[in-house]
Order: C-alpha cells, then sequence, then structure tokens
C-alpha cells in the first residue's frame, strides 16, 4: 500500500499555516528563496512529552482501504494454506512438526491406535475413563 503523498504534503502544509496563524512559528525567506519555518516557543515540533500526533485522524476511505488490503492478505495466506494441505493429502488435524515426525506419527498410529483411540475421543470430548 502506498502512502498518500499529496494528503501528507497538503495537511504539513496547513499544520505549518495554522502554526505560523498563531504566532507559534515564524516563516523565514533565506537568500536562495527557500522558506524555512522556525519554531519560536518550542510548540510546534513534537517532543517525548507532546502529544499532538494524537489528533490526526484518517480517512474513512483510508482506512477502508486498509482493511480491504487486510483482508485480501488474509484470504491468500488461507487458500495457500488450503492449497498447501490439499496437496500433502491432510484433511484432518495437524499432529506433527515437519515430515519425519509426520512419518514417525504415522507409524506410531498404525501399532498403537488400536490402544489410543478411545482415551483421545474421550479427550476431546472432555470425558475421563
Amino acid at each position: 500500500m502506498a502512502p498518500d503523498l499529496d494528503r501528507y504534503e497538503r495537511d504539513k502544509m496547513a499544520a505549518v499555516e495554522r502554526a505560523a496563524a498563531s504566532g507559534g512559528l515564524d516563516i523565514v525567506e533565506t537568500e536562495d528563496g527557500e522558506l524555512i519555518a522556525v519554531d519560536k516557543d518550542g510548540s510546534f515540533y513534537s517532543t517525548a512529552d507532546s502529544t499532538g500526533f494524537a489528533q490526526n485522524k484518517p480517512d474513512k476511505a483510508n482506512i477502508d482501504r486498509l482493511v480491504d488490503d487486510l483482508r485480501q492478505a488474509e484470504e491468500a495466506r488461507l487458500k495457500k494454506r488450503k492449497d498447501r494441505m490439499a496437496q500433502s493429502g491432510d484433511d484432518g488435524d495437524v499432529t506433527y512438526i515437519n515430515e519425519k515426525n509426520k512419518q514417525f506419527n504415522s507409524k506410531l498410529s498404525r501399532f498403537y491406535n488400536k490402544y489410543t483411540a478411545e482415551i483421545r475421543d474421550s479427550f476431546e470430548r472432555g470425558t475421563m475413563i
């Protein structure tokens, strides 16, 4: 998502003009024609104790754009996960951390499932034997 630099410049100029109108800033022109804002009383530029940044509210359109971007990223992540699970042939719970562990778990289930199936089912139901 690209930032809205035009809006940033407009908001920055509006803040400088408000500060200059209230007397907090002096706008000085240098010899080469560049305009520089000079802070008179230390109220314009933020410090660690200032809370002036809390008044900035983003546009509703920008918030909607961010929400849409996050939603699309989440959908893409879930689609990739679904494709990855379908590719590996897993349709149930994931009980492994890597392929070697998956192979070990399948070997364990092949030999011990008949003994542990009832315990596992009662554990998932929340009842004990």
